[in-house]
């Protein structure tokens, strides 16, 4: 993770995570299930429907690699499981 923040993203890498979150979002919708899990998460986390939709197309590679940064600079907002 510290690797992947000292080097940051490329656009390139934004815009093929972009391309893959939109597909799996419409794909979601073959399923009823899927709608009906989507649209429950949407209304517990107090979000819209477009939120995330949104929010993906504000990304940029400055952002993402800020954001990247940020986090593998706090270890506390690294996840830790331990086998014990």
């Amino acid at each position: 993770l510290r690797q992947e923040a000292r080097m940051g993203v490329s656009e390139e890498e934004v815009e093929r995570a972009r391309r893959r979150w939109i597909g799996r979002h419409l794909r979601s919708f073959n399923a009823p299930e899927e709608v009906a899990s989507w649209v429950l998460g949407v209304a517990l986390e107090g979000t819209r429907l477009g939120a995330g939709l949104e929010a993906l197309q504000r990304a940029t590679a400055g952002t993402v690699s800020a954001r990247l940064r940020e986090l593998a600079s706090s270890p506390a907002a690294w996840v830790r499981i331990d086998p014990q």
